[in-house]
């Protein structure tokens, strides 16, 4: 009889305790055996039986190396995007932000166009998208406008009270020279003077002249027509010396947009 070594396969004689080949023990194993023909030269080829176990652990062992490198594969991956979520939403935070900046400028600019800006030593500006000009600090916008063509109205306690009125309006076919007749007095009023001056880069008039109705007093109208629309500022006073300096700021610095 012979066995087998299950490690390598050789043949052994049946009494062998270690294989030949290999050096295996064959305490532990299963033994297989088959009758020996000592004329037979094949007979150490017959049958052999591969060492499974040790394939079997080596598999096993691939297999754990593998499902490690799915790990830490998975692993890099969770980071990445860990890491993209966090860059998107940085950026996305900042341009919110920044889009939330920009609409509360809008408003600030908003305002300060249609209402008042302190950016003038002393002074202030009117901006309402139509006209623009500076006016002294001791001037204040006092009611809102009451009819189509009356852009403000602004007034002081110089003078008594002096009032301001700011009034626009298409100009159609007239011309500044019939606006300028339209503004002479008439009545209970009487010239004090009347010239041609040229504000906003355009031709215009400057009428002054004295009323006496409701306890009587003093106007200054200043007209001019540009890009088809006939702008006038009225001067209502006690006394138009009082308030020249504040006037003259006003009408030098007024601007049709």
């Amino acid at each position: 009889m012979v066995k087998y070594c299950e490690n390598c396969g050789k043949a052994n004689i049946d009494e062998a305790k270690l294989c030949v080949s290999c050096g295996n023990d064959f305490k532990n194993e299963s033994l297989k055996t088959e009758n020996f023909d000592g004329n037979n030269e094949n007979n150490e080829d017959k049958i052999i039986v591969p060492n499974t176990q040790s394939s079997q652990y080596s598999g096993n062992t691939q297999n754990s190396s593998t499902s490690k490198n799915k790990t830490i594969i998975i692993g890099i991956v969770g980071i990445i995007g860990i890491i993209l979520v966090a860059i998107i939403g940085f950026y996305g935070i900042g341009a919110f932000l920044n889009e939330n900046n920009n609409n509360d400028n809008n408003i600030i600019s908003t305002f300060n166009d249609e209402q008042i800006s302190n950016s003038l030593p002393g002074g202030n500006v009117f901006n309402d998208g139509y006209v623009s000009f500076n006016y002294p600090s001791t001037w204040s916008i006092y009611t809102p406008a009451n009819n189509t063509d009356k852009l403000v109205s602004l007034k002081t306690s110089k003078g008594s009270t002096s009032i301001l009125g700011v009034f626009m309006q298409p100009a159609g076919s007239t011309s500044i020279e019939k606006y300028k007749k339209y503004n002479q007095p008439t009545g209970n009023e009487t010239l004090i003077s009347s010239k041609d001056i040229t504000i906003n880069g355009v031709k215009g008039f400057d009428v002054s002249l004295k009323y006496y109705d409701n306890g009587g007093g003093e106007q200054r109208i200043i007209g001019f027509i540009k890009d088809g629309y006939y702008y006038k500022m009225i001067f209502t006073t006690g006394s138009l010396k009082v308030i020249d300096s504040d006037m003259n700021q006003i009408i030098n610095s007024f601007t049709a947009l």
